[in-house]
């Protein structure tokens, strides 16, 4: 830095030195760094606050203020700001830009950036800045209950939340004592910001399962305040409820039977089973308090009577803390034996029917054996045996027509009692359907009147929270009313302190002015100084553009040369190698030659002694033969 000075170059020789000598002025840069950054602030409404941002470098910078990314304008009385550049040790300079903002408003709220710039580069600082109208803080609270289930070898999830303005900051304590902060959902609703934690547990085991303590902290930037919630939930390790066996998926009924409905769940903790039919609970308790469907130890549900209400889609339902799997069982209800009453009406209308058949086949009978006795009478008799036949005849006749009149008054009472069962029978079905309308329309009227309690619950908690609402509103607005009445006390002494604070500034503003004017005219003196420093660096750069072409030109003849080179001696290099293997191809050749030649006459020298052994044995085969003989 010591560096940065006015350089003049004079020339002299024998006949005298240069009359126009040149000036070259030198300019040590040095990195823009902010030696005192912007910090966040929290405030309330009417609160004044300065942002002061101050950069060290070489040239000076140029600082320009935004507030959410849009250029800040001077306002009268609210916004304002200086600036002041000051040459510290080492040739550098120190820009400092002091931010005021006076009366702020809840509008104030934003990021503000400081941009610093020269002609070298560009750097920002930037701070969050939030304006609250009023400061409220509200306990941290837990989400998860005081239950949760935790499949196993899975990692389960605790939540806590808190609710303040400003926006507070969450963390919670592990089961190892340590502090720890973790992804966290926000929403806004007004100026109250709610903050959610989750962290994870686990992963846990079936041999885990046990009662564990959490603490969930919240703590408000602006009170500093720590506050803190204990919970100990129970945590279940297991499984979800599985269906593995049952009756299903049609089951056949008879009417008037018992009939029963298995259904099977396992997981862990042990599912509790319970039935619907047609979406309605079971069991339905009837008027005398007795049940038609109950649900055994097993799960299972037992159908005491089959009727045809039964005729419909029954679901078992297993439930466990982690699920509710449900498993639909179509149940068919057929037509079985009839009941006692049925049967025993019917039997004595077979038995009547019977018995007037065969009372007819013996008067039929009777009746025929009569008559042929009268025949025979008649056609062997003289006159006092005609009369008698005759008289007899009459008689049988007369007996024979009392016994149709009885057989048809019989068959008509059989009739009778036959169309008097059928009409006791109809006012029992009759009886009986209407008794399962009055069953329907009960159960009907019930789910009416829950439905009747559930709604006008829900008005009354609704009512219940609107009146909350309103008195919290009213006793908010009186809050308000208080906080205003001391806002304008406050104002009041504010107004005279800011008073005395106008003169102060307006003081402030003239030295500002009139510093404004001298930094103005250094800004000129810099502007013509940047100038030259920029011919002076255009210049330059036109030498070393010009330096870096010629160099790139020569770097590229040479390239070109040793490629030229490389290529030479690759292709002397290529003939070389080629006439190498030539050579060792040729050698080979020879020597595979030689070797044929060797092989031959090592052939030709195992034959010759072959043969000349051959004749040896010959010879002395026929010496030994000869001197035998």
């Amino acid at each position: 830095m010591s560096d940065a000075a006015t350089y003049i170059c004079v020339a002299s020789n024998s006949v005298g030195p240069d009359l126009v000598p040149t000036t070259t002025i030198l300019w040590v840069i040095s990195d823009l760094r902010f030696t005192v950054p912007l910090n966040n602030r929290v405030l309330v409404k009417q609160d004044n606050f300065q942002m002061k941002c101050e950069v060290t470098s070489n040239p000076p910078v140029t600082i320009e203020w935004f507030a959410d990314g849009q250029k800040l304008v001077r306002q009268n009385n609210h916004v304002d700001w200086s600036t002041t550049i000051d040459k510290i040790e080492g040739g550098e300079f120190a820009t400092t830009s002091t931010l005021y903002v006076t009366n702020s408003v809840v509008d104030d709220t934003g990021l503000y950036q400081c941009f610093a710039s020269n002609i070298h580069e560009t750097a920002m600082s930037a701070a969050s800045v939030f304006i609250s109208s009023v400061l409220e803080f509200e306990e941290v609270h837990f989400i998860t209950p005081d239950k949760m289930y935790v499949e196993d070898g899975h990692t389960g999830s605790v939540s806590c939340g808190a609710q303040g303005s400003p926006k507070p900051d969450v963390s919670w304590i592990g089961l190892d004592g340590r502090k720890y902060t973790s992804t966290t959902e926000e929403s806004t609703q007004g100026l109250a910001s709610t903050v959610k934690l989750s962290f994870p547990i686990g992963p846990l085991y079936l041999n885990e399962t046990g009662k564990y303590t959490f603490t969930c902290l919240a703590k408000n930037q602006h009170r500093g305040i720590e506050y803190s919630k204990i919970r100990e939930i129970e945590v279940i390790v297991g499984y979800p409820a599985v269906w593995v066996n049952g009756t299903w998926p049609v089951v056949e009924a008879t009417k008037g039977e018992s009939s029963v409905l298995l259904c099977q769940f396992t997981g862990i903790p042990t599912p509790v089973v319970t039935w619907k039919r047609n979406g309605v609970n079971l069991p339905i308790v009837d008027d005398n308090g007795k049940a038609n469907h109950v649900i055994q130890k097993d799960g299972a549900l037992l159908i005491s009577k089959a009727g045809n209400s039964d005729h419909t889609m029954f679901t078992c339902i297993g439930t466990n803390g982690f699920n509710s799997a449900p498993k639909d069982i179509e149940v068919i209800v057929a037509k079985g034996v009839m009941s006692v009453g049925e049967a025993s009406g019917l039997s004595i209308g077979i038995i009547l029917l019977i018995l007037l058949i065969i009372l007819a086949m013996i008067l039929l009978y009777r009746h025929q054996r009569k008559r042929k006795k009268v025949d025979v009478a008649v056609s062997n008799g003289n006159g006092i045996d005609s009369v008698y036949a005759n008289c007899k005849a009459a008689e049988i006749l007369k007996e024979e027509e009392e016994a149709k009149r009885l057989a048809e008054e019989e068959r008509l009472k059989a009739e009778q009692r036959r169309k008097e069962e059928e009409e006791r029978k109809k006012r029992e079905q009759e009886e009986a359907e209407r008794i399962r309308r009055e069953a329907e329309e009960a159960e009907r009227l019930r789910i009416e009147e829950e439905e009747r309690l559930r709604k006008e619950a829900e008005e009354k908690a609704r009512l219940e929270a609107e009146e909350k609402a309103r008195l919290e509103a009213e006793e908010k607005a009186r809050r308000e009313a208080e906080e205003q009445e001391k806002l304008e006390a406050e104002l009041q002494a504010k107004r005279e302190a800011e008073e005395a604070e106008k003169l102060r500034l307006e003081e402030e503003e003239r030295m500002r002015k009139e510093e404004e004017e001298r930094l103005r005219l250094e800004a000129e003196e810099k502007a013509r100084l940047e100038a030259e420093e920029k011919a002076r660096l255009e210049a330059e750069e036109k030498a070393r553009l010009e330096a870096e072409e010629k160099a790139r030109l020569e770097a590229e003849e040479r390239a070109r040369l040793e490629a030229e080179e490389k290529a030479r001696l690759e292709a002397e290099e290529k003939a070389r190698l080629e006439a190498e293997e030539k050579a060792r191809l040729e050698a080979e050749k020879a020597e595979e030659a030689e070797r044929l030649r060797l092989e031959e006459e090592e052939k030709a020298r195992l034959e010759a002694e072959e043969k000349a052994r051959l004749e040896a044995e010959e010879k002395a085969r026929l010496e030994a033969e000869e001197k035998a003989r």
